[in-house]
């Protein structure tokens, strides 16, 4: 087998670059998989909100931060993907032109007086020359309609991931409030059991909280006892 015929083998094998779905999980599967995995969103979000004493502000700012560190870490890849692509295309393209020298250099020793065949030579390397940059632009193509349907899917997933925070956000947001609400409500009752007679408290121990309720029957039961100064 000749050189020429040993290069063109690995020069076709290594353009071919098929378009399915296959080469667009592959490269899916080098985003980190707690981006992928949508099952562990809810976790990851719900992770956010453990602490159910924290300002819902630090929670967002928490979140805000990791969400642009994820960005960041997928753009990194793609990043590093492409250098990848745009390296390994440049070595094939650098072997091809060195393939094609070597190769004319060799038939000018042989016919460098005869005019015709070196003519028939150069159109001959000019219709490959041709048709490997058409094969190169395909495959440049191709990866890069490849990395746009993950680009998508990326900024998809951020979106979907912001809107899921967002909604339970509000959600805690409303219950971190009622519940500051609930505590001045409970100091306001706290200070209004100890100067008050607790007896008249007594008679709406319901509406009160289980540590307000504890406070009236302590008072009540001191109140009982004669003698005891208040």
């Amino acid at each position: 087998m000749s050189n020429q015929t040993t290069y063109k083998s690995r020069a076709l094998e290594a353009v071919s670059y098929k378009s399915d779905q296959a080469q667009i999980e592959k490269m899916r599967t080098s985003i980190p998989e707690e981006i992928r995995e949508s099952n562990d969103t809810k976790s990851y979000l719900l992770g956010f909100f453990k602490d159910r004493t924290r300002d819902p502000n630090d929670i967002r700012s928490n979140f805000q931060k990791d969400l642009v560190k994820k960005r960041n870490q997928s753009q990194k890849i793609l990043a590093k993907e492409r250098q990848d692509f745009n390296n390994d295309e440049k070595k094939i393209r650098d072997e091809f032109f060195k393939q094609q020298k070597s190769e004319r250099d060799d038939f000018m020793r042989s016919h460098s007086k005869d005019r015709d065949k070196i003519k028939d030579n150069y159109s001959e390397q000019s219709a490959k020359k041709k048709e490997f940059l058409a094969n190169q632009k395909d495959r440049r193509d191709e990866f890069s309609a490849k990395q746009q349907v993950v680009r998508k899917d990326l900024a998809a997933y951020f979106k979907d991931l912001r809107g899921s925070f967002d909604e339970e956000w509000k959600l805690y947001k409303q219950e971190y409030k009622d519940s500051k609400d609930e505590k001045k409500r409970e100091k306001i009752l706290l200070e209004k059991a100890a100067k008050s007679n607790p007896k008249n408290l007594k008679n709406d121990l319901e509406k009160y909280s289980p540590e307000v309720q504890k406070l009236i029957l302590e008072l009540d039961e001191m109140h009982k006892k004669p003698g005891e100064d208040l």
